[in-house]
Protein backbone atom coordinates (compact mmCIF):
# COMPACT_ATOMS: atom_id res chain seq x y z
CA UNK A 1 0.00 0.00 0.00
CA UNK A 2 2.79 2.29 0.82
CA UNK A 3 4.57 1.52 -2.39
CA UNK A 4 1.36 2.17 -4.34
CA UNK A 5 1.09 5.73 -2.59
CA UNK A 6 4.58 6.58 -3.21
CA UNK A 7 4.31 5.65 -7.08
CA UNK A 8 0.82 7.82 -7.22
CA UNK A 9 2.42 10.85 -5.21
CA UNK A 10 5.66 10.38 -7.89
CA UNK A 11 3.29 10.35 -10.73
CA UNK A 12 1.21 13.70 -9.42
CA UNK A 13 4.64 15.29 -8.50
CA UNK A 14 5.63 15.25 -12.15
CA UNK A 15 2.11 15.93 -13.48
CA UNK A 16 1.66 19.09 -11.71
CA UNK A 17 5.42 20.22 -11.17
CA UNK A 18 7.06 19.18 -14.96
CA UNK A 19 8.69 22.83 -16.78
CA UNK A 20 10.46 22.89 -20.09
CA UNK A 21 12.72 25.23 -21.30
CA UNK A 22 10.86 27.19 -24.36
CA UNK A 23 12.22 29.83 -26.75
CA UNK A 24 10.41 32.48 -26.99
CA UNK A 25 10.40 36.49 -26.24
CA UNK A 26 10.14 39.61 -23.92
CA UNK A 27 8.59 42.55 -25.57
CA UNK A 28 9.15 46.11 -23.64
CA UNK A 29 8.51 49.65 -25.04
CA UNK A 30 8.04 47.75 -28.56
CA UNK A 31 11.67 45.95 -28.66
CA UNK A 32 12.03 42.08 -28.48
CA UNK A 33 14.25 40.13 -26.50
CA UNK A 34 14.77 36.68 -27.25
CA UNK A 35 14.98 34.85 -24.03
CA UNK A 36 14.65 30.60 -23.21
CA UNK A 37 11.51 30.54 -20.74
CA UNK A 38 11.22 27.63 -18.12
CA UNK A 39 7.97 27.26 -18.93
CA UNK A 40 5.88 25.20 -15.85
CA UNK A 41 3.65 22.96 -16.63
CA UNK A 42 0.15 21.41 -15.19
CA UNK A 43 -1.93 18.61 -16.74
CA UNK A 44 0.07 18.33 -19.87
CA UNK A 45 0.07 22.12 -20.57
CA UNK A 46 1.59 25.27 -19.69
CA UNK A 47 0.48 26.58 -16.27
CA UNK A 48 -1.12 29.80 -16.93
CA UNK A 49 -1.77 30.36 -13.10
CA UNK A 50 2.29 30.64 -12.26
CA UNK A 51 2.83 32.47 -15.63
CA UNK A 52 0.14 35.21 -14.72
CA UNK A 53 2.50 35.90 -11.77
CA UNK A 54 6.15 35.85 -12.93
CA UNK A 55 7.56 33.50 -15.61
CA UNK A 56 11.71 32.66 -15.58
CA UNK A 57 13.66 32.94 -18.27
CA UNK A 58 17.75 31.60 -18.97
CA UNK A 59 19.58 35.44 -20.03
CA UNK A 60 22.51 34.62 -22.36
CA UNK A 61 25.18 34.42 -19.76
CA UNK A 62 22.87 31.36 -18.57
CA UNK A 63 21.31 32.95 -15.37
CA UNK A 64 17.83 32.13 -14.37
CA UNK A 65 15.86 35.92 -14.44
CA UNK A 66 12.31 36.42 -13.58
CA UNK A 67 9.96 38.40 -15.27
CA UNK A 68 6.68 40.14 -13.55
CA UNK A 69 3.73 42.17 -15.55
CA UNK A 70 5.19 45.46 -14.53
CA UNK A 71 8.43 44.42 -16.42
CA UNK A 72 6.78 43.52 -19.41
CA UNK A 73 4.64 44.17 -22.33
CA UNK A 74 4.16 41.25 -23.48
CA UNK A 75 5.62 37.54 -23.82
CA UNK A 76 6.37 35.28 -26.63
CA UNK A 77 6.60 31.41 -26.92
CA UNK A 78 6.01 28.32 -29.13
CA UNK A 79 3.95 25.55 -27.58
CA UNK A 80 1.74 22.97 -29.51
CA UNK A 81 2.49 24.36 -32.96
CA UNK A 82 1.05 27.89 -31.81
CA UNK A 83 2.25 31.36 -30.91
CA UNK A 84 1.14 31.78 -27.30
CA UNK A 85 0.86 35.58 -26.36
CA UNK A 86 0.77 36.55 -22.70
CA UNK A 87 -0.11 40.44 -22.42
CA UNK A 88 0.29 42.24 -19.61
CA UNK A 89 -2.92 43.67 -18.36
CA UNK A 90 -4.96 44.73 -15.39
CA UNK A 91 -8.40 43.42 -14.66
CA UNK A 92 -10.55 45.44 -12.46
CA UNK A 93 -12.11 43.62 -9.29
CA UNK A 94 -9.56 40.75 -10.02
CA UNK A 95 -6.00 41.26 -9.84
CA UNK A 96 -5.62 44.20 -6.87
CA UNK A 97 -3.79 47.09 -7.97
CA UNK A 98 -1.11 44.91 -9.78
CA UNK A 99 -1.02 43.77 -13.39
CA UNK A 100 -1.29 39.80 -14.61
CA UNK A 101 -0.04 38.10 -17.48
CA UNK A 102 -3.27 37.34 -18.98
CA UNK A 103 -3.80 34.93 -22.11
CA UNK A 104 -4.48 36.11 -24.92
CA UNK A 105 -6.97 34.17 -27.07
CA UNK A 106 -8.67 36.90 -29.50
CA UNK A 107 -7.21 39.83 -30.35
CA UNK A 108 -9.20 42.88 -31.86
CA UNK A 109 -10.91 46.03 -30.81
CA UNK A 110 -12.57 43.86 -28.23
CA UNK A 111 -9.91 41.22 -27.35
CA UNK A 112 -10.86 38.25 -25.29
CA UNK A 113 -8.40 36.72 -22.95
CA UNK A 114 -8.02 33.59 -20.40
CA UNK A 115 -6.62 33.89 -16.38
CA UNK A 116 -6.50 31.24 -14.04
CA UNK A 117 -7.54 30.98 -10.27
CA UNK A 118 -7.89 28.25 -7.67
CA UNK A 119 -10.34 27.46 -5.58
CA UNK A 120 -10.11 25.50 -2.33
CA UNK A 121 -13.54 23.66 -1.47
CA UNK A 122 -12.95 21.81 1.81
CA UNK A 123 -9.51 19.20 1.34
CA UNK A 124 -10.33 19.58 -2.76
CA UNK A 125 -8.54 22.65 -4.69
CA UNK A 126 -9.69 23.38 -8.33
CA UNK A 127 -8.82 25.48 -11.03
CA UNK A 128 -10.84 28.00 -12.25
CA UNK A 129 -9.99 29.67 -15.56
CA UNK A 130 -12.46 32.71 -16.57
CA UNK A 131 -12.34 34.73 -19.54
CA UNK A 132 -11.72 38.43 -19.29
CA UNK A 133 -12.77 41.02 -21.93
CA UNK A 134 -10.65 44.22 -23.07
CA UNK A 135 -11.98 47.26 -25.22
CA UNK A 136 -8.80 48.92 -27.27
CA UNK A 137 -6.77 50.62 -24.12
CA UNK A 138 -8.72 50.10 -20.99
CA UNK A 139 -8.51 47.53 -18.04
CA UNK A 140 -9.51 44.24 -18.88
CA UNK A 141 -13.18 43.49 -17.36
CA UNK A 142 -14.50 40.59 -16.14
CA UNK A 143 -18.02 39.29 -16.36
CA UNK A 144 -19.60 38.00 -13.46
CA UNK A 145 -18.51 37.34 -10.19
CA UNK A 146 -15.18 35.28 -9.47
CA UNK A 147 -16.38 31.72 -8.51
CA UNK A 148 -20.07 32.46 -9.30
CA UNK A 149 -22.03 30.46 -12.06
CA UNK A 150 -23.11 33.24 -14.59
CA UNK A 151 -26.78 33.63 -15.47
CA UNK A 152 -28.16 34.28 -18.82
CA UNK A 153 -29.54 37.26 -17.77
CA UNK A 154 -26.86 38.75 -15.57
CA UNK A 155 -23.97 37.29 -18.72
CA UNK A 156 -26.27 39.81 -21.09
CA UNK A 157 -26.83 42.14 -18.18
CA UNK A 158 -23.31 42.77 -17.92
CA UNK A 159 -22.33 42.43 -21.50
CA UNK A 160 -25.22 44.90 -22.97
CA UNK A 161 -23.33 47.69 -20.32
CA UNK A 162 -19.68 46.76 -21.31
CA UNK A 163 -20.87 46.79 -24.94
CA UNK A 164 -23.11 49.72 -24.95
CA UNK A 165 -21.11 51.81 -27.53
CA UNK A 166 -22.44 48.78 -30.24
CA UNK A 167 -26.28 49.09 -30.41
CA UNK A 168 -26.24 46.59 -33.05
CA UNK A 169 -24.88 43.96 -30.52
CA UNK A 170 -26.86 44.87 -27.44
CA UNK A 171 -30.10 44.45 -29.49
CA UNK A 172 -28.69 40.94 -30.18
CA UNK A 173 -27.88 40.51 -26.96
CA UNK A 174 -31.71 41.31 -25.62
CA UNK A 175 -32.98 39.00 -28.21
CA UNK A 176 -30.72 36.09 -27.20
CA UNK A 177 -28.85 35.41 -29.55
CA UNK A 178 -25.47 35.17 -27.65
CA UNK A 179 -26.03 32.19 -24.92
CA UNK A 180 -24.16 32.91 -21.47
CA UNK A 181 -20.35 31.90 -22.26
CA UNK A 182 -20.17 32.15 -25.95
CA UNK A 183 -17.72 34.83 -25.49
CA UNK A 184 -15.92 34.13 -28.51
CA UNK A 185 -18.99 34.36 -30.79
CA UNK A 186 -19.78 37.82 -28.77
CA UNK A 187 -16.00 39.07 -29.33
CA UNK A 188 -15.99 37.91 -32.96
CA UNK A 189 -19.00 39.61 -34.01
CA UNK A 190 -18.24 42.92 -32.18
CA UNK A 191 -14.93 42.96 -33.88
CA UNK A 192 -16.09 42.53 -37.30
CA UNK A 193 -19.68 44.69 -37.19
CA UNK A 194 -18.94 47.39 -34.70
CA UNK A 195 -16.16 50.10 -34.10
CA UNK A 196 -13.74 51.50 -36.89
Amino acid sequence: MRNCLFILLIFLAGKVCAAEKVSGQIIRNGSKTNVTFIIPFYDGRPDYLKLQFKIKYVDSQGDKIIVEPNEADEIQFQWGGQTVRLLSRYISGVSGERNMFLKLEIEGRLSMFTYCYNVQGGTIQMRICEIALQKGKEGAFKPGEIGKRLTDDFFRYQLESYLRDCPEIVEKLKRGEFKTGQYSAVVTYYNQHCGE
